[in-house]
């Protein structure tokens, strides 16, 4: 049985049946402000190609709560201190974050991000300086460096970040992370490392 389509007179309308109207009628600007909730978004309606440049894609960290002394002038790994990643897109960017507590009594303390086996953030200087560094200037209280750096791995490989860090010697080349010389089981930190995949 047909039922007949009534247009009500406060502008309701009986009768029509749903998927009553023809494709096109209804468009975007038939609909009212506000009238799609997040419950009717079809899955998959939303895609990386649809996000804006800048969005951020994913989220990787990674912390580090023990303490960790070298007196290495040669790179070490700084344990627990990375992250590893998958770009979705190969023109993403890497944003690596990485907030460290440290102590060296005397001279410079170097720093240098890899991703796998490159160097990220080299300077002009050259690869032997690292990424970063911290001159400690013949004082033996507590430092905290805080670095950031957008990389482009320029594909959709798994990647690994990781810190390393090397003593430049000194008269007291030992370094504490996370802890202290003079009291390495109170005057303790943690640090921190993070990587965010930016739409590009």
């Amino acid at each position: 049985n047909l039922m007949p389509v009534t247009i009500n007179g406060d502008g309701s309308i009986t009768g029509l049946s749903v998927g009553g109207l023809g494709s096109g009628v209804v468009n975007d600007t038939t609909l009212a402000s506000n009238a799609v909730t997040t419950a009717k978004i079809a899955s998959g309606a939303i895609t990386r190609s649809t996000l804006p440049s800048g969005t951020v894609l994913q989220f990787v960290s990674s912390k580090k709560t023990n303490v960790q002394n070298t007196s290495s002038t040669s790179f070490v790994d700084v344990s627990q201190m990375s992250c590893t990643i998958t770009p979705t897109a190969s023109n993403s960017k890497m944003l690596v974050h990485v907030s460290l507590g440290m102590n060296k009594n005397n001279y410079t303390i170097l720093y240098q991000v890899l991703r796998d086996s490159t160097l990220v953030g080299q300077p002009d200087a050259g690869s032997g300086y690292g990424s970063f560094n911290v001159y400690t200037a013949n004082n033996g209280g507590h430092w905290r460096a805080d670095w950031r750096y957008d990389d482009s791995p320029g594909d959709t490989n798994a990647h690994t970040y990781k810190l390393q860090v090397k003593s430049d010697g000194g008269s007291d080349p030992e370094i504490w992370i996370n802890g202290h010389h003079n009291n390495s089981s109170s005057y303790t930190a943690t640090s921190y490392m993070s990587v965010m995949e930016i739409a590009g």
